[in-house]
């Protein structure tokens, strides 16, 4: 029993997630909030915010300051809201977030000062419809050579 509560302890697992927080952003993971139904959370970057998709906008609402672009405040519809994701543009960079409803606990405020660890392209494909692409100027070029791989 005492083994188990020291490992408890040393790895922090009764510990709730801090209501005021300022920290680095790790662009390749997902962040966790947990917010409480009823109460607000204010997410502050250090960007200007181009675009919020919320996963379930019947369950979470999530506006912009309309006095700071760089700040997003959240908050659950109803008292029975379920977990949802939401992913942040800005400028660059994508922050994704999982948001879930608790009534234990709940982040007031994050502050991200910094990301890191863009997401790889490497093993990206890009797919491009050609089909509904028009050529913005005529153009006047001819194939002179056609080479055989």
């Amino acid at each position: 029993m005492l083994f188990f509560s020291l490992f408890l302890v040393q790895f922090n697992l009764w510990a709730s997630p801090p209501r005021i927080s300022s920290e680095n952003f790790d662009l390749s993971t997902t962040k966790t909030v947990y917010l409480k139904p009823g109460l607000i959370s204010i997410l502050q970057f250090p960007i200007n915010i181009t675009e919020v998709k919320v996963g379930n906008p019947g369950s979470l609402k999530a506006l912009l300051s309309p006095t700071n672009t760089k700040e997003l405040t959240l908050f659950f519809k109803n008292s029975r809201s379920v977990p949802t994701n939401l992913i942040i543009r800005a400028e660059k960079r994508i922050f994704v977030f999982d948001i879930i409803p608790s009534n234990q606990f709940h982040q007031d405020y994050i502050k991200i000062q910094a990301s890191f660890n863009f997401p790889s392209q490497n093993n990206s494909t890009t797919l491009i419809d050609s089909s509904s692409t028009k050529a913005a100027h005529p153009t006047k070029l001819q194939l002179l050579e056609k080479s055989e791989l």
